[in-house]
């Protein structure tokens, strides 16, 4: 059974949204397809198929790409390192900058806790 046009082309325009990702999505829909298979699923129809792939390309483009989190986690994390520099010279050994920043976050008011 075809499907209609306007379906195909929904599909394609959702897979050409996610081709910098398409290993996620062939990995996700390879995955789900041999789950379905190996639970006694007889035969995988079109619909079936169509229905895995489209549910694969909609959690692929809700998800964020994986590194996204980690990168701006170490971004930030940079900056903040950043910031410590300019309160607490490098030259201080771990305690002493503690106590510098420490002192520093309480004459701004924003103790540490």
């Amino acid at each position: 059974m075809r499907k209609p046009p306007g379906q195909l082309r929904a599909v394609q325009r959702a897979l050409i949204a996610v081709s910098s990702r398409s290993g996620d999505v062939a990995e996700l829909i390879t995955r789900r397809l041999a789950t379905l298979a190996h639970s006694g699923l007889q035969a995988l129809d079109e619909p079936t198929v169509l229905a895995v792939v489209r549910q694969a390309v909609r959690d692929v483009r809700t998800a964020p790409p994986p590194g996204r989190a980690v990168d701006e986690l170490a971004t930030s994390t940079h900056a903040i390192g950043e910031l410590m520099l300019e309160v607490a010279p490098a030259y201080l050994s771990g305690i002493e900058a503690a106590d510098v920043l420490a002192l520093r976050c309480e004459e701004s008011g924003q103790g540490i806790s």
